[in-house]
């Protein structure tokens, strides 16, 4: 497959047959870019394309295509919906022009995007502690504990929770809740996406557990989460208290003589 060439060797795949199973797919595992084909069956299909930018508006969406000149009205159409881009299969360089656009609509994507707020407004961070935030924003559905947290980055417990004492930042378990609840929160801004299907994405063994994540974090449920509380919220909230807990660190050293 021209796909799996193009992007598969720094990515894993999922295969849909369908629209209906794209959507499937969104709603229950965690999918940083969709890459789809409008004229898979061999009719054009213009509305599906614009349905996911609907229904799932923080995953960003590639075209992947033969060329034909029927297809100008619905690329700019598309582009208003805000897909990031065509690559076409007939193009000699198509290959290139895929990743390319995958690369880029990579960047879009909810975990790049909550983790450029962190640098930004984090900037001390170093370069092993950025690394290991990254795996924690994208792995954010599949770690429950700070041992796996390590486990997954190549560190130990014990490296993993002095690292980032030394940084400043919350103890590991205290950051990965915070992970795991932007993770759900950005889920949640997809209206195609239920309080439901973020449980079973994230993992979670029972509902409720999901609902004292969040009753415990900011004092409301998951339903009061999605309408009331932004991402943009809940990265301040988190850089917040990664500021606090500096500060306490700072103030802690200080020689009070």
């Amino acid at each position: 497959m021209r796909l799996h060439k193009a992007v598969g060797s720094e990515y894993a795949i999922a295969w849909a047959a369908g629209w209906d199973e794209i959507e499937a797919l969104v709603r229950q595992m965690a999918v940083d870019v969709i890459v789809v084909d409008p004229l898979h069956g061999g009719r054009l299909d213009l509305e599906p394309v614009c349905r996911l930018r609907e229904r799932y508006p923080s995953v960003p969406v590639v075209i992947f295509t033969d060329f034909r000149a029927d297809l100008a009205e619905s690329l700019l159409a598309w582009g208003d919906a805000g897909v990031c881009g065509a690559a076409f299969l007939d193009q000699s360089d198509s290959e290139w022009d895929l990743r390319r656009l995958v690369d880029l609509a990579k960047g879009r994507s909810a975990a790049e995007q909550v983790l450029r707020t962190l640098q930004r407004d984090l900037p001390g961070l170093g370069e092993e502690v950025r690394r290991v935030l990254r795996v924690g924003l994208y792995e954010a559905t599949t770690l429950h504990t700070a041992e796996q947290w390590g486990g997954l980055v190549g560190l130990t417990r014990r490296r993993l929770y002095r690292m980032f004492e030394e940084a400043g930042l919350p103890t590991p378990k205290t950051c990965l809740q915070w992970l795991r609840l932007l993770y759900a929160a950005k889920s949640l801004s997809d209206p195609g996406v239920s309080v439901e299907d973020v449980v079973f994405r994230m993992r979670y063994s029972a509902p409720q557990n999901f609902r004292a994540h969040v009753h415990k974090l900011l004092g409301i449920t998951p339903s009061e989460m999605r309408w009331s509380v932004t991402v943009e919220d809940l990265a301040d909230r988190f850089v917040e208290l990664c500021r606090h807990r500096a500060r306490m660190k700072r103030v802690a050293g200080t020689d009070p003589t």
